[in-house]
C-alpha cells in the first residue's frame, strides 16, 4: 500500500507534471506494459514495447519538422480567382 499512498499524497504534483509534459503519458504506459509483460515472461513483447518506446522518443525529439511539413502538405490551397 506504500506506492498508492505515495501517489495519493503527491497527486497535485503528478497532475502538474503530466500537464507540463503530455508526452510522458505514453512513456508511463510503456513502462507499465513492459513490467506487466516481463512479469508474465513475454520477452518478445518486452522487446517490441521497448523498441516502440525508442521510436516514440525519436519522434518526440526529431519529428516536429516532419510533422509540420506533413501538416502543410494537407492544408487546402487557396483558390485563385478565375479571370
Amino acid at each position: 500500500m506504500g506506492l498508492l499512498s505515495y501517489i495519493h499524497e503527491r497527486r497535485d504534483a503528478l497532475r502538474l507534471f503530466y500537464r507540463l509534459h503530455p508526452e510522458a503519458w505514453r512513456y508511463t504506459f510503456g513502462v507499465i506494459f513492459i513490467i506487466a509483460a516481463a512479469g508474465r515472461g513475454r520477452w518478445m513483447a518486452v522487446l517490441a514495447i521497448f523498441l516502440g518506446m525508442g521510436v516514440m522518443l525519436a519522434y518526440d525529439r526529431w519529428g516536429k519538422p516532419w510533422q509540420e511539413k506533413g501538416a502543410a502538405m494537407f492544408k487546402p490551397k487557396p483558390k485563385l480567382p478565375k479571370s
